[in-house]
C-alpha cells in the first residue's frame, strides 16, 4: 500500500511541475510536433521531456498491470522501468543544476 501511495504521489509531482511549467511545455510539445531544430538546446530539452513523460507513463500502466496480474510478472517490467526513470530523472535534474539554484518559485 505504502509503494502505491508513493507512486500517486510522485504522478502528482509530475503533474504539478508540468503545471507550473505549463507555458514551456507547451512550446517544447510545438517544437517536437514540428520536429524542427531538435539538435538545440531547446529541442533535445523536448526530447528529454518526452522521454520522461513516457517513461512515467509506462511505469505506471506497468505497476497497474503488474498489480491486477495478482503476482509478479517473469520479467520485472515496472521494476525495470522505474531503474530507467530514475536514471533518466537524475541526468535530467543534474543537468539543470544551475537553473535550480537560481529558480525564484512562487
Amino acid at each position: 500500500m505504502i509503494h502505491i501511495v508513493v507512486g500517486l504521489g510522485f504522478g502528482l509531482l509530475v503533474a504539478a511541475h508540468l503545471i507550473q511549467r505549463r507555458h514551456v511545455s507547451a512550446n517544447l510539445a510545438a517544437r517536437l510536433v514540428k520536429n524542427t531544430g531538435l539538435a538545440r538546446p531547446a529541442g533535445r530539452l523536448a526530447l528529454a521531456d518526452t522521454l520522461l513523460a513516457a517513461l512515467t507513463v509506462a511505469m505506471l500502466v506497468l505497476g497497474f498491470w503488474e498489480w491486477f496480474a495478482g503476482h509478479p510478472t517473469r520479467i520485472r517490467w515496472h521494476a525495470l522501468t522505474g531503474v530507467a526513470l530514475t536514471v533518466v530523472l537524475a541526468i535530467h535534474t543534474i543537468s539543470r543544476r544551475s537553473r535550480l539554484r537560481r529558480s525564484k518559485v512562487r
